[in-house]
């Protein structure tokens, strides 16, 4: 009967090890998942920090661009007015030059076709 009374002992405290045994492998798992899990959560995290980062960057990026395209429109513009203005002048400058030279060409035919007088006379 001793002998059998060591037994149950035996096999109760064999049942009652494994049950701890298995409690705390469990714990252990919730607590390897749970770690797990903070992971995924801070890499989801880190990972949507660096895309935005990214798009912040892209968008920075994409601004400059069009503000550096904006700046050589206004100014192609203002070279495109300039050469404008330029042209007009020089237009304006050859009309000047035409109306003279027709101002003195008719005051030249004036004095060829003028009747002579006093002292231009020849005798």
């Amino acid at each position: 009967m001793i002998n059998v009374c060591v037994l149950v002992i035996d096999h109760g405290l064999h049942f009652i090890l494994k049950c701890f045994l298995n409690v705390f492998l469990k714990k252990k798992e919730e607590e390897r998942l749970t770690k797990i899990k903070d992971l995924e959560k801070t890499n989801t995290n880190s990972a949507l920090e660096q895309f935005e980062e990214l798009q912040r960057q892209k968008e920075d990026s994409v601004n400059k661009k069009l503000d550096t395209v904006a700046g050589n429109k206004e100014k192609k513009m203002k070279e495109m007015k300039e050469k404008i203005r330029e042209r007009e002048r020089r237009a304006e400058m050859v009309r000047q030059r035409k109306q003279l030279a027709l101002i003195e060409k008719h005051g030249q035919e004036e004095e060829e076709n003028a009747i002579p007088r006093g002292k231009e006379l020849d005798f």
